[in-house]
């Protein structure tokens, strides 16, 4: 009887013991994947755009990115670079993070207009995606506030004139500058909610090797090729 009783409590305490071990072993699984370093917690100042918020782990060697539907990998990235002049292309190899992060960019852009309905029959990539900004930017306006409180702020720039003689040019230079504000935003929350994952290793490497090799090419929208496609407004005020 006596022995009855304790293999009851042994078997009972087994249950137990392998339920804690199940949950211990589940818990362990979320964290590890909740805790899995970003590109921005491992590499921070390397990048405020799409990948900020990408999240490293281990693939094989020619896989660079996966994000649902897309892949993209190092072949087809060093097949672009190879297309250009050989003093561009020896700057782009030093920093293929940020060529990887253009095209991530343009193909998970395409990807939103294609489900805003947006079709791309004639294959005009550049076409899609300012379709899908002027969609976005429907609703953008500057208010006469907001006019005159640049102008106040910039009379110098404007060379004495009145604010009505450059009131539309003001209007147009405000109203691009937002433009331009709202698509570096949503391309900063897509990277947050496209659940992109980058191969650790190949970022290791070229993280740290655009940290060292500057990108000394043409600046601004020739390192964001995605903003020729905002619709333009009247130029800046000179």
């Amino acid at each position: 009887m006596h022995f009855a009783i304790v293999r009851s409590e042994f078997k009972h305490a087994l249950r137990y013991g392998l339920f804690f071990l199940l949950l211990l072993f589940l818990t362990a699984g979320f964290q590890h994947e909740s805790m899995a370093d970003t590109l921005g917690e491992r590499y921070p100042g390397l990048t405020n755009g799409l990948l900020k918020s990408a999240v490293l782990e281990a693939m094989d060697a020619d896989t660079l990115l996966i994000s649902g539907d897309i892949r993209i990998k190092q072949s087809q990235l060093m097949a672009t670079t190879q297309q250009q002049e050989p003093k561009l292309r020896l700057q782009l190899e030093k920093n293929l993070i940020f060529v990887l992060e253009q095209e991530a960019t343009q193909q998970i852009l395409l990807r939103e207009a294609q489900r805003a309905g947006i079709s791309n029959d004639q294959g005009n990539d550049s076409q899609a995606i300012q379709r899908l900004f002027e969609q976005m930017m429907q609703s953008l306006s500057v208010s006469e506030n907001e006019m005159r409180t640049f102008y106040s702020a910039n009379k110098e720039m404007m060379g004495g004139a009145p604010f009505e003689q450059v009131a539309d040019n003001i209007r147009g230079y405000l109203l691009q500058d937002k433009k331009q504000q709202m698509v570096e935003n949503y391309i900063q929350g897509l990277g947050n909610k496209s659940k992109i994952r980058l191969n650790e290793q190949w970022t290791a490497e070229h993280g740290r090797l655009a940290k060292t090799t500057p990108w000394t090419g043409p600046g601004g929208r020739a390192n964001r090729p995605w903003l020729n496609s905002v619709p333009r407004g009247v130029s800046p005020v000179t």
